[in-house]
């Protein structure tokens, strides 16, 4: 670990590893932050799930999670600097634990029915772990860079569109993004920034038989990166 943060500091902040050209054709960055759900709810629902342990009585459920870390994993390429356009394949992963669960109607687990209209929190709902979900999103981004004249400050907009991998759910979904944000320049060819997406899943299937309606959700990342 120690070797791999000796690695990335000189990788990214040595002057003496970079050419001069400031705009170059390749990008990589690296970002750090939190992923923010904010409408996480599922359709209403009455049966058993597929495994039979669990039975919903016209149960819909409003999810909240504690907000998690995101990881979030960049290579891109200018494609016309005339333009200022660029596009990416990004990679982000967060996991996301249970803080409450409140709604209308119940389910019961292992004889034991649990009112969700009582706002259960995490200590509180049986099976609690089956609503944890690792995110997984790998998604092709395309930017719009708005260039400062002998400025080192750069805004940026951008969309996003991929797939969601949602550990507790039955199919990968469509997850589509608004992106907003800047890069600072460092050096001739390293940078950090700032990066808001505000992201929207296709309702998918958790495992237990449960239908999300579509979840939105913010990423709030800092990043850094270096073209090359």
């Amino acid at each position: 670990m120690t070797r791999f943060l000796l690695f990335f500091l000189i990788f990214f902040t040595s002057p003496l590893a970079f050419a001069q050209d400031l705009k170059k054709d390749n990008y990589i960055e690296i970002g750090f932050g939190f992923l923010v759900p904010s409408d996480v709810s599922t359709e209403p629902f009455t049966g058993t799930s597929p495994s039979g342990d669990i039975t919903y009585n016209n149960l819909r459920g409003n999810i909240e999670y504690d907000n998690p870390i995101a990881w979030s994993f960049e290579y891109g390429r200018y494609f016309n600097k005339d333009l200022s356009l660029r596009a990416g394949l990004n990679y982000t992963l967060s996991k996301a634990k249970l803080k409450r669960i409140y709604g209308t109607g119940s389910y019961t687990y292992n004889g034991i029915t649990y009112n969700i209209s009582d706002s259960l929190d995490r200590s509180e709902a049986n099976n609690a772990e089956s609503f944890d979900n690792n995110f997984k999103i790998l998604s092709a981004n395309l930017y719009k860079d708005f260039n400062q004249l002998n400025l080192n400050f750069t805004p940026f907009i951008g969309l996003g569109i991929g797939l969601a991998d949602i550990e507790d759910t039955k199919d990968k979904e469509m997850v589509s993004s608004l992106i907003v944000g800047f890069n600072y320049d460092l050096y001739d060819a390293t940078y950090i920034g700032g990066k808001f997406l505000y992201n929207t899943v296709s309702g998918p299937t958790n495992n237990d038989g449960l239908k999300y309606e579509d979840i939105d959700f913010q990423t709030w990342l800092l990043h850094i990166g270096r073209r090359f």
